[in-house]
Formats: structure tokens, sequence, C-alpha cells
């Protein structure tokens, strides 16, 4: 029995280590980082405005699948849907659980990075809920839309990259 509990915790560790989303870090973990005094001053009105929105039915709340795998699916989609006219990089917040991702765009195209905490000014970060997020890519709503409703913020130099 020894041997297995061995081998299942190594196959664990090992898929973790390979799977970045299994070995997610996020605000509340980076005490050591910095992270917790990184959520961008915005993140509370960004959460008020996304629930008011969800109430009145301007965006429905994404349900499926545990928040790790819809995170996976909507940055994916989001990666597919930026607009790579932009070269430079952005950092994204994800205000309901508090994770950060680095979007990189360049001449070979948009890469987004999982779990970027911003070593500068974190109000330069794009603050979106999951739910927001959601509609976005499923084209519930488009960013213009999202920003005017205060439910997705953007910072000007990230403008361009969502709003076409």
């Amino acid at each position: 029995m020894p041997t297995l509990i061995k081998k299942t915790i190594a196959v664990l560790l090992s898929s973790a280590l390979l799977v970045p989303s299994m070995a997610a870090a996020c605000v509340m973990d980076g005490i050591g980082s910095g992270a917790l005094y990184k959520v961008p001053k915005q993140t509370f009105s960004i959460q008020l405005a996304t629930t008011q929105a969800i109430k009145a039915n301007t965006i429905t709340a994404s349900t499926r699948g545990s928040y790790e795998q819809r995170m996976m699916m909507l940055m994916f989609q989001l990666q597919q849907q930026l607009n790579a006219k932009s070269e430079g990089e952005w950092f994204l917040f994800e205000s309901s659980k508090g994770h950060y991702y680095k979007i990189i765009a360049s001449n070979s195209g948009i890469n987004i990075k999982q779990h970027e905490v911003p070593q500068g000014e974190s109000e330069e970060s794009i603050i979106i809920d999951v739910d927001v997020l959601s509609a976005i890519v499923s084209k519930q709503i488009n960013a213009k839309q999202a920003a005017e409703l205060g439910i997705l913020y953007l910072p000007n130099n990230a403008r361009n990259l969502l709003i076409s």
C-alpha cells in the first residue's frame, strides 16, 4: 500500500508541474510575491456592476464546468478573438477569483500566460469577471458595451486590443 500511495503522489505532483492550471497561483496565495496588494482598486466596482448585470439579465452567469476549466476555455477563445494589430503587453485581472494573466501581442501572434502578477502599477490592468469574459467571447455583448456598463475596465493602452 505505501508504494501505491508514493506512486499516486508522484503522478499528482508530475501532473501539477506539467499542467499549469493544476498548479495555479492566485492573488490569495501571493503573500510572498506581493500579489495580495496588487488587487486593482476598480475590482469592487467591477464585481458590483457584474452582479447587477446578471440580475438585470444583461449577461448570463457562466455555470458550466469548474472555474479552472471555464477559464482555460475562455482564455483560449479570447486569444483567438483578440485584435493582433496592437503590439505590447497587458495584464488581465479576473476579479471573481483574483487571477492575473499576461497578454503578449507581437508579430508572431498573441500569447496569454497564466498567473503573471504585475511588478509595477496594477491599476493599468484589464479587469474583468469570468461571467463577463464568457459573455464577450460568446458574443452576448461586445467589449465596448461591457466597458460602458462598467463590467469591464480597460486602461487606455488596452482599448485597441479588445475594441476594434
